[in-house]
């Protein structure tokens, strides 16, 4: 029995991995053909002309993701490879320990940052450096962050042409499974039918790709959750009309809208500290509101999330939190996310395909 431990790799121009003829499988030493990029890890076993492959997982907790079906090869079930390669049918082993004890002869590295689960692309204001760094935070094991920045001239023509869509082509070349416009103030001064007009633009030049907008992922985050009664913070620097365009924006969604307001006092585009996001949600958010919403890509507030839900009682989301959960949604990835949020244990691989 021939163990091979090594890469599947898909064709970058097919966004498939489902297609069997888009496929190839690379060794870990080997380098993946032109046009491809390694999408998961896979182990081998071989008997006589027969090929058996079984898709290997990373923590005892997850389950195997669907496998990918090759012509004329057999798929294995975790305990039968797990027997035919001698461990018995024990518990789910990690793959360094897969790879020790096949005596596969190879070192076993360290993380490389390598997206072998997904890959999210993130276009943000090329002067923020909130949305990469927060996204790279809770990005789970094998989700891999790639931003391109786009100048901004003026916060209200941010999303006008050509700056984003030639930022989203680039991001397209990668490929990516997801694109993210991280910039909530588009969505306000949108609405829905800019969003979607947005949206289609920019699929055009990602060349399918989906491009994920911060308004529809926090959307969809409420009703995962289940909520109606909502309350919107907002960075002190959005201008009055804007916190009222994101009012209007969640109830033309449905939504109540118990709170809404900028953190005061107002000031420009800067950080702003864990400690004062905290004080503000404590003391401004109505005990009637079922959730709050942190809006603002730029609002640095992942840090805040973990102690504000467990103080308030209830779900805290916040622009580049919903827009990963959303990502990695569309990804079909169910990986867990520990510590910032609720809302990722309503992940749902099965809604990959929504366009909400």
């Amino acid at each position: 029995m021939t163990i091979f431990d090594g890469w599947l790799a898909t064709n970058r121009h097919t966004h498939n991995p489902g297609i069997a003829s888009s496929l190839r499988l690379v060794g870990q030493t080997e380098t993946e053909p032109a046009d491809y990029f390694r999408v998961a890890r896979y182990s081998l076993t071989t008997r006589g002309n027969a090929v058996t492959y079984c898709k290997l997982g990373q923590r005892k907790q997850e389950s195997l993701l669907n496998p990918v079906h090759l012509p004329g090869v057999t798929v294995m079930n975790r305990r039968n490879f797990l027997s035919a390669l001698g461990f018995g049918s024990g518990g789910f082993l990690s793959l360094p320990a897969i790879t020790k004890t096949a005596r596969s002869g190879r070192t076993v590295w360290q993380p490389d940052g390598s997206g072998w689960r997904a890959r999210i692309g993130v276009l943000t204001p090329h002067f923020d450096p909130v949305p990469e760094s927060e996204f790279w935070t809770m990005a789970p094991e094998g989700v891999s962050i790639h931003v391109a920045r786009v100048r901004l001239v003026d916060g209200r023509t941010f999303a006008d042409p050509p700056h984003a869509d030639d930022a989203t082509e680039l991001l397209g070349t990668l490929p990516v499974h997801a694109i993210v416009f991280a910039f909530t103030t588009s969505s306000y001064l949108l609405g829905t039918e800019g969003e979607r007009a947005l949206k289609a633009r920019l699929e055009k030049r990602s060349k399918g790709i989906p491009v994920l907008l911060p308004g529809p992922a926090a959307v969809a985050a409420f009703r995962a959750l289940g909520v109606q009664r909502i309350a919107l913070i907002h960075p002190p620097w959005f201008a009055d009309d804007v916190n009222q365009l994101g009012i209007g924006y969640f109830r033309g969604q449905g939504f109540n809208v118990a709170y809404a307001s900028q953190m005061h006092p107002l000031r420009k585009f800067t950080e702003v500290s864990p400690e004062e996001l905290y004080e503000w949600a404590r003391k401004q958010v109505p005990a009637g509101a079922e959730a709050v919403f942190f809006g603002g890509n730029g609002l640095r507030a992942i840090g805040v999330i973990s102690a504000l839900e467990k103080d308030l009682g209830r779900p805290v989301l916040t622009a580049n939190q919903v827009a990963l959960w959303y990502a990695l949604r569309q990804a079909g990835v169910p990986a867990t996310v520990n510590g910032y949020g609720s809302v990722f244990g309503k992940l749902n691989p099965e809604a990959k395909s929504s366009r909400n």
